[in-house]
């Protein structure tokens, strides 16, 4: 099959999945906060999908690996994050939206990783690098965070309508991917035995303490441009916009890098930009240093996350590639997040944001020098 035969659809689906990212991940914090909760709120908020991904990606992983056509086990989820998403305006409680929120996350959360390992391996199947396909994501994600920044800055209440719009477009793309061939071995093995491997487990831990410092950022970084540092909203759109396109430049060489260097030196790297990045957070506390070191994303979480997913795609049993990225899933948007986004809302009564970000910073320094040093010298 022809390159641009594989590689311009899967592009397509990622620009459209991505888009969704682009509004939620960025402008979820900012709604449920102009709904009139405080950060404490927002932070349980934001940390109840994560805490349902916990249970919800494994499950929906294992679905996708003994489906015949994972494609339908994504659309399905498709249509269902899109109703629950629509339904956020009508749910005027604090309890109303918290159970919306759940069940958003029910079916949402699961969509990024299963999506990695149909396209993943569909690439590796025809040798195809998996970075161009990944910059399509990463460019509609900015374009998209820039566009709403200035829709939001008036409408913000429009974010679940716009979001469920995305859905809906990121379905129709998934009808673009390709169907994979029945796997060689049709046995399916336990997915419990994923927990059996020591490296993999290794670099997940790894992952799991840099996703809690992005599970606060994600989770504040809206709020503390906004509110704290009294940023606009299309000022956090060119933020997020350039922090975006700061990752280009990796992902075009990702493949080669990966080759050369291994998931865990690349898991170094990123965890050092992330260091670097908080602690300039913490210290200059400007609207323009704020945006400034979203230039660090670059080398910083695409590194981690397109490390772990190729790292998965290349080493985890073939009937049980879904449920390897969904194990990251759960570790990354699950767990990590949880405690980013629960601790973070706590700790910022006692001692504010500025703050947070710096023992963000303290704790990526010592991901680094603790198993980012083991990784590093066992080479994984």
């Amino acid at each position: 099959m022809k390159c641009s035969h594989i590689l311009s659809p899967m592009m397509f689906y990622y620009m459209a999945c991505y888009a969704v990212t682009g509004v939620y991940q960025s402008y979820s914090s900012l709604y449920f906060a102009s709904q009139g909760f405080d950060h404490a709120a927002v932070g349980l908020l934001q940390a109840a999908a994560p805490m349902v991904a916990i249970a919800a990606q494994p499950a929906w992983g294992y679905a996708a690996d003994r489906s015949p056509d994972r494609r339908w086990v994504l659309r399905g989820l498709i249509v269902a994050s899109a109703l629950a998403v629509a339904a956020y305006p009508f749910e005027r409680s604090f309890a109303l939206l918290v159970m919306g929120v759940c069940l958003f996350a029910l079916f949402q959360t699961s969509l990024q990783p299963i999506s990695d390992s149909i396209v993943l391996d569909a690439l590796n199947a025809q040798g195809k690098p998996f970075g161009p396909i990944r910059v399509g994501g990463t460019l509609a994600f900015a374009l998209v965070t820039l566009i709403s920044g200035r829709i939001f800055e008036s409408w913000g209440s429009w974010m679940p309508w716009v979001t469920a719009l995305a859905l809906l477009v990121s379905l129709a793309a998934s009808f673009t991917l390709l169907k994979q061939p029945p796997a060689e071995d049709q046995r399916f093995p336990n997915p419990f035995v994923l927990f059996k491997d020591k490296q993999l487990m290794v670099l997940l831990s790894f992952v799991a303490l840099l996703q809690i410092t992005m599970g606060f950022f994600f989770s504040f970084y809206p709020v503390y441009f906004t509110q704290q540092l009294g940023a606009s909203r299309q000022l956090l759109g060119w933020a997020y916009f350039i922090g975006s396109l700061s990752e280009v430049p990796f992902l075009l060489a990702a493949d080669r890098l990966f080759e050369r260097f291994g998931a865990g030196k690349l898991l170094c790297v990123s965890a050092a930009f992330m260091a670097l990045r908080w602690m300039l957070l913490a210290l200059l506390p400007s609207p323009v240093w704020a945006v400034a070191t979203q230039l660090l994303q670059g080398g910083g979480f695409i590194v981690m996350m397109f490390a772990m997913a190729k790292y998965i795609a290349l080493n985890v049993p073939e009937k049980l590639r879904s449920s390897g990225q969904t194990l990251l899933g759960m570790i990354s948007y699950g767990f990590a997040r949880v405690v980013g986004a629960l601790a973070g809302g706590l700790l910022s009564r006692l001692w504010g944001l500025q703050i947070l970000f710096g023992a963000s910073a303290a704790l990526a320094a010592l991901s680094l020098a603790t198993l980012g040093c083991y990784a590093w010298k066992k080479k994984l």
